[in-house]
């Protein structure tokens, strides 16, 4: 009522005044509440969650990965990484045991074959050794087969990408159809076993993924998404991605996890395509209101970004989909 008659007695560029000043506000408000969560759960300011600890143990037990599998490695490379290492090492160990997390087994092992490469090759690092003895972490045993490098053969690596990448890429559509038969649990977690692989800032690996079973559970998380119209009472399986932020440190990782959540979307998606499911993207574009009540229903942590939800199910024998005309590639192709 009010608003009818501050419409018939405002100047109309006043309302489009206000309209922008008020878009202007909430956009603000929602960075804002992004900027206080990942300022309170990535590792920028405090290092003593264990995944924040885990990510920066992965970071730099990464960083001497790379530099074993150099064909002309430096030796002494990465004196002060391997270093810190050691030091992150025993504050895992003294904060969180470390029993049973293969990140700090691996880093372990790298550790230990940075040892003995520089042993071999009779380059003196005799300060990371003693420190890594003094620290206790040398006594770990069984954990030899972890880390480190891999070797390649050209010929047996092309042989297995030999396969028609064109055509399979072509041949994924989003479906939003899908018949009842139930997805196997089996199924889609081979279909995350395959995204696994995806590529990922230090090799931290923050990808995670929710899945819902139960009918009515899917249609109560649907209803914080607002894409699924029309065919949401489909959805066999419903995954949530999200990526932990945890893991990210400083200002310049700020975007990192929405980056290396959707490379693992992308992949999450071919795996299922591969193994015969279908799957329709759902993006989480919402307010922080809307992103607040859904973590309450949900239980999702606050240390997670939702990167987006997928809806999985098998295909019928004949469905009709939107032909999505792809852009020209002129119109994205710019060569520098």
């Amino acid at each position: 009522m009010m608003k009818n008659i501050l419409k018939q007695i405002l100047p109309y560029r006043l309302i489009l005044a206000y309209r922008k000043v008020s878009k202007y506000k909430f956009i603000l408000l929602d960075f804002i509440y992004d900027f206080n969560r990942f300022n309170t759960h990535s590792s920028s300011c405090s290092k003593w969650k264990a995944g924040q600890l885990e990510g920066k143990i992965i970071a730099h037990y990464h960083v001497i990965e790379k530099g074993l599998s150099y064909d002309n490695i430096r030796f002494g490379f990465g004196f002060g990484i391997v270093t810190n290492l050691i030091d992150l090492l025993e504050q895992y160990t003294d904060h969180f045991n470390g029993k049973g997390n293969l990140q700090y087994y691996t880093a372990i092992s790298v550790v230990k074959k940075y040892i003995k490469l520089h042993a071999e090759e009779g380059f003196d690092i005799s300060r990371v050794e003693r420190k890594f003895v003094d620290s206790g972490l040398s006594d770990i045993t069984g954990v030899s087969d972890l880390g480190g490098t891999l070797y390649l053969d050209k010929k047996e690596l092309f042989e297995k990408r030999n396969i028609d990448f064109k055509n399979f890429a072509f041949s994924r559509f989003s479906i939003r159809d899908f018949t009842p038969k139930n997805v196997e649990l089996t199924v889609i977690k081979d279909a995350i076993k395959i995204a696994q692989k995806s590529p990922s800032v230090c090799n931290r690996q923050t990808s995670r993924v929710y899945i819902v079973s139960d009918k009515n559970k899917i249609q109560q998380h649907l209803s914080f998404q607002s894409g699924n119209r029309g065919f949401g009472h489909k959805i066999n399986k419903l995954l949530i991605v999200t990526s932990d932020v945890n893991y990210f440190e400083g200002g310049i990782e700020r975007n990192q996890s929405f980056v290396d959540g959707g490379i693992f979307s992308m992949s999450l998606l071919n795996g299922l395509h591969y193994l015969g499911l279908g799957s329709i993207t759902l993006n989480w574009c919402v307010n922080r209101k809307r992103d607040v009540e859904y973590r309450k229903m949900s239980g999702i942590k606050n240390n997670e970004n939702i990167i987006l939800m997928i809806g999985v199910g098998h295909i019928p024998d004949k469905i009709k989909v939107p032909k999505s005309e792809r852009k020209a590639l002129d119109e994205i192709i710019t060569l520098l």
